[in-house]
Formats: structure tokens, sequence, C-alpha cells
């Protein structure tokens, strides 16, 4: 075998030990969510340990009136907070420390990319109802300042 060879197998084996390390974590988060019955949250990694995305799952609990979802995402200019309601079928997409120079743009999709929301000039506080809406993933879009961020939301 070349030095060469070496080389290479040695940075393919680096590539599979950072993969599986991703995996194991993604398992033993989805674990620890999973127990929780409200709601579940889970994250995916690419190679590198940078977060990909995020999925949140609604589903109505019967001895409450509401699932608390919330979330703090990565808008480095602000704060988006969502909370889900699954019983009143209602999102509730919040804006921390919001000034009047904020510009917040919040769009609901199917995940066929149907555009089923579209709030151009969002408020501090903005409620969009899905109730009418059937079961199924919506992707939940905004953008404030020109900063955008992304939830999969599973609607029961």
């Amino acid at each position: 075998m070349t030095l060469r060879q070496i080389c290479i197998i040695y940075e393919l084996k680096e590539k599979i030990m950072k993969t599986i390390k991703t995996l194991i974590t993604i398992v033993l988060m989805s674990i620890s969510y999973n127990g929780m019955a409200q709601h579940s949250i889970s994250y995916s990694y690419d190679a590198a340990g940078n977060r990909t995305g995020r999925s949140i799952t609604v589903t109505p609990v019967k001895d409450r009136d509401a699932t608390d979802i919330e979330e703090v995402n990565d808008i480095p200019e602000g704060k988006v907070r969502v909370t889900a309601d699954s019983k009143l079928g209602v999102i509730k997409v919040e804006i921390v420390d919001y000034s009047d120079n904020d510009q917040c743009h919040i769009t609901l999709f199917e995940t066929g990319g149907t555009v089923l929301t579209d709030i151009p000039n969002a408020e501090p506080v903005t409620l969009i109802d899905i109730s009418d809406k059937p079961s199924g993933i919506y992707i939940l879009q905004a953008v404030l300042n020109g900063r955008s961020d992304t939830w999969k939301i599973a609607y029961r």
C-alpha cells in the first residue's frame, strides 16, 4: 500500500467517524424529546456538526387547553419565538425586543411549496390560524431584517 492510499483511507475513516457521531447525537436527542406527550422537537446536523434544520411536532392534548411549543431561533438581530396551540389550531409568532425599525416577513407553506399565509409586514405578535388546514407538515419561515429562519411544523 502506498502512502497516498493510506492517507485516503485515514481521511475516509475520519469522515465516517464524524458521521457516526452526528447520527448518535441525533438519535439521543430524538429519544430525549420523544418522552414528551405534547410535542417533540428534533434537530438535524450536517457532517461538520452544524445545525441544518429543526422539526416541531404538535399533537393535541386532551387534558390541557394548549400545547406549549416554544423555541427561540438563531436570528442574530433579534429573537423570534414560535408557540403553537394545536387544540385551537393557532401558531403564534412573537418577535422579542421588537423595534420600529424591524422588518419581519412571515410565510407559511405546505411541503409542496404552496404559500398558505403570507404576512409581509408582521407585527411584534402575529397569530396564524391553521384550524381549517388538514393534518400534515407545514413550513414556517420568518425573515427578520433580511435574516431568515425556518421551522417544520407537524400539525395533527
